[in-house]
Parts: structure tokens; C-alpha cells; sequence
């Protein structure tokens, strides 16, 4: 075999090897300095935006679960079942309802007598 030198083409630099040279420590004299505080402001770096936007998630989470709770309070009143009356009136008619209010009224004993008997029985 033999070895011969090779020129480098124009416009290239030249390779010798595949071996790359190892990089150098760095000097002992010149540490780094820490770096100081980031002089920006909050509103540079977002952070109350972020709590901003956790807040308005948080209300947000409450309105509808407290509009669930409504929706749910309301909404199974109309599937309770509720005690129903029925009423038989001196014309042979029936109706069946709800009770949804109550008076209290004392006929005088002269409306009383004037009723037919069945009632009395």
C-alpha cells in the first residue's frame, strides 16, 4: 500500500483523521457568576393571567354545578308523588286532586240545617 498525500480541493478545508480533538476544561479563574433576579415584571412573565384564568375556571365550576342542583331541587318535585284527594259533591260528580291550599271556614249553624241528611250520617 501506498500512502500518498492528497491536496484538498479547492474551497475545502482540510480533514485529517475522523478523530476530533478533545475540548479543553475550562480555566479555574474564571467561574461563572450566578445570575441575578429577572428584573421583568409579573405581567411580562403571564403569572397573573394564570391565576386569573384558575379563578374564572373555579366560578365558573361552581355555576354550573350550582345550576345542576337547581335544575335537580326542581326538576324530581315533578316526579314526587304527592298525596291526591278525592271529592264527592251533592251532584253525583267526583274530582280527584291535589291539595295545594287550605281555608278554614265556620258556617253559621243555619247554613248547617239547611244541608240534606246524607251528609250527616
Amino acid at each position: 500500500m501506498s500512502s500518498a498525500t492528497t491536496l484538498p480541493e479547492e474551497g475545502k478545508p482540510e480533514v485529517r483523521g475522523t478523530e476530533a480533538a478533545p475540548l479543553a476544561p475550562p480555566a479555574k479563574g474564571l467561574a461563572r457568576k450566578p445570575r441575578g433576579k429577572s428584573r421583568t415584571s409579573l405581567l411580562a412573565r403571564g403569572e397573573p393571567i394564570v391565576w386569573l384564568n384558575g379563578g374564572a375556571l373555579a366560578v365558573c365550576l361552581c355555576m354550573i354545578l350550582g345550576l345542576l342542583l337547581l335544575i335537580l331541587r326542581q326538576g324530581l318535585g315533578t316526579f314526587w308523588p304527592v298525596p291526591a284527594v278525592e271529592i264527592h259533591t251533592l251532584g253525583g260528580s267526583r274530582y280527584l286532586g291535589e291539595v295545594i291550599r287550605e281555608d278554614r271556614y265556620r258556617p253559621e249553624p243555619s247554613a248547617l240545617a239547611s244541608l240534606p241528611a246524607v251528609f250527616y250520617s
